[in-house]
């Protein structure tokens, strides 16, 4: 059985840096944190995550720094509202016959002073902190290009085909032109890769 041979792909890799995109502590003036790329369709397909063991362990303590920052956030909301409610309850009576109206629970918010409100509306804006930290840490930062390898809706291969051999070539495309693979990647699948 005969197999058709694959076409090689033009990886165009950054021998400055061996392809990690930082020297040290700094971009890599020759291929500016890019590290490796690929020319396809018409897009710049790049690699900007940096693979050194410095930045990998700063992506670790970020890992680890929002999570303690969730959770003791969690735990101040409970305490701010736990000691709120308690202050509040010793200075207030509740009708549990009008607890579903809910004039009454305007009534009730009104009647809310000293610590009780302090610490009442504190829990509050604490719950929409953490509520902006669970949008803001689950936002899809980008999407990967559809390509449709099907006869129906098949993306057209652009006219030219444009040979990049060298880093300062790619000063030259346009930056709606160039995309981030790394950043199609949830921060789950790039600690696995920094631990790869």
């Amino acid at each position: 059985m005969l197999f058709d041979k694959p076409e090689t792909i033009s990886l165009l890799s950054c021998q400055t840096c061996k392809a990690t995109g930082y020297i040290g502590f700094s971009k890599c003036k020759e291929c500016r944190g890019m590290s490796a790329g690929h020319f396809d369709r018409g897009n710049w397909l790049f690699w900007f995550y940096p693979l050194t063991r410095y930045h990998l362990s700063l992506a670790k303590a970020r890992r680890i720094f929002n999570k303690v920052r969730f959770f003791s956030s969690i735990i101040l909301w409970l305490t701010a509202w736990g000691w709120g409610i308690y202050f509040i309850s010793r200075n207030l009576t509740i009708n549990f016959s009008l607890i579903l109206d809910p004039a009454y629970w305007l009534y009730l918010l009104s009647t809310i002073h000293g610590i009780g409100a302090v610490l009442f509306y504190a829990g509050a804006w604490i719950l929409l902190y953490l509520w902006y930290r669970a949008i803001v840490e689950r936002i899809k930062k980008a999407n990967v290009e559809r390509y449709h390898y099907g006869e129906y809706g098949a993306i057209k291969e652009p006219e030219e085909k444009l040979e990049i051999s060298q880093w300062n070539q790619t000063k030259k495309i346009k930056s709606k032109k160039k995309i981030n693979i790394a950043d199609t990647f949830t921060d789950e699948a790039l600690s696995v890769l920094g631990e790869a």
